[in-house]
């Protein structure tokens, strides 16, 4: 039985079921992929979710420190927006920055709420690229 049901911002539905990839034996992988043919049926896409891979956890739980906006947010995020909006580095916004970090603190908050991309999967660094996502990424 799936575990979750989800509606994206342009109203896509998703079904997901949670298993990991040790515990996906061939009466799992049976009944998901005849979820998967029903949630079709009526236009829905289904996935299954493995976990993440041991970075991402930690890349999460480190981002999930900026999961509040700045107070500055609002005087900040277009000038962010315009440096990564083709397409940066983590470095150009923090080479960019004020002594306060205010673009750089605005930058991480950004990423938790999905309006900057990242790979969740890489070592962050300077040199990480980062994508503006217009509507979702």
């Amino acid at each position: 039985m799936p575990d979750l049901l989800s509606s994206d911002t342009n109203d896509e539905i998703t079904v997901w079921d949670v298993r990991g990839e040790s515990r996906q034996d061939d009466r799992f992988l049976s009944v998901a992929e005849r979820t998967s043919r029903a949630c079709a049926d009526v236009g829905w896409k289904f996935e299954v979710f493995a976990g993440l891979s041991a970075r991402a956890s930690l890349n999460l739980r480190w981002l999930s420190g900026a999961r509040r906006p700045p107070e500055w947010l609002p005087t900040t995020q277009d000038l962010v927006r315009s440096v990564v909006l083709d397409g940066a580095v983590i470095s150009d916004v923090i080479d960019g920055d004020d002594v306060g970090r205010h673009l750089t603190a605005s930058m991480w908050h950004l990423i938790w709420t999905g309006q900057i991309a990242i790979d969740l999967d890489e070592r962050w660094t300077r040199l990480t690229a980062i994508k503006w996502c217009e509507v979702s990424c």
